[in-house]
């Protein structure tokens, strides 16, 4: 369950909430953008201070390369569902990486 659920309600929240308001607001050009850079800062706690900080041995770089990471993820997402219009394709991506993210963090602390 902890894989399903992070995948389904951040890309509601970042996608189909956040990006859609924004596209409202500004049109489809740029939210993508700014909702990528907001997944990835929604982050921030979990790669510095939580168990990903920690998985990554303290690791000042590390925790950085993650966070950048996360939101080039989010912009991928993000134009995903501009050019689909649906959360399905974005969940699906979502639950691939965290389940990949999850094996290594399992494989580490075995």
């Amino acid at each position: 369950m902890a894989l399903y659920a992070p995948a389904f309600v951040e890309e509601f929240f970042f996608r189909g909430i956040i990006q859609g308001k924004l596209e409202r607001a500004l049109g489809q050009n740029k939210p993508w953008l700014y909702s990528g850079i907001l997944f990835g800062l929604a982050h921030f706690t979990t790669n510095f201070f939580g168990p990903l900080w920690y998985s990554k041995g303290e690791n000042i770089a590390g925790a950085v390369v993650l966070l950048v990471q996360q939101t080039v993820f989010g912009w991928v997402y993000g134009i995903i569902y501009v050019k689909t219009r649906s959360l399905l394709p974005g969940v699906v991506g979502h639950y691939i990486q965290d389940g990949r993210l999850g094996s290594i963090i399992a494989l580490i602390f075995s």
